[in-house]
C-alpha cells in the first residue's frame, strides 16, 4: 500500500485555485473541480454558502469552517452588465 503525504509546492506560495462546472442547491454553491492546484483535486466537490452582500457582491464561505482547509471569498463585480 502507498501512502501518500499532501505537501504544497513550494512554487504555489500563498495561491490556489480551481475551475469547473457548478450548482446551486438553496443557499449553498457546488463546484466540481475539474483543473487545479494544491490541495484540489479533480472529481472533488466543494460546497459554499452563498451570500449576495450586494447586487454587485457575493460571498462563498465553508460550510464547515475549522475543518479542514476553510476559505471565504468575495466576489465584486466592477463593471456592471
Amino acid at each position: 500500500m502507498m501512502e501518500m503525504h499532501l505537501e504544497r509546492p513550494l512554487r504555489l506560495g500563498r495561491t490556489f485555485a480551481y475551475t469547473g462546472r457548478f450548482r446551486t442547491e438553496g443557499d449553498e454553491v457546488v463546484h466540481r473541480v475539474a483543473v487545479a492546484t494544491w490541495p484540489f483535486t479533480p472529481g472533488r466537490e466543494l460546497r459554499r454558502r452563498a451570500t449576495l452582500l450586494a447586487p454587485d457582491r457575493l460571498r462563498l464561505e465553508p460550510l464547515n469552517p475549522g475543518h479542514g482547509l476553510a476559505l471565504s471569498l468575495t466576489w465584486q463585480r466592477t463593471d456592471p452588465a
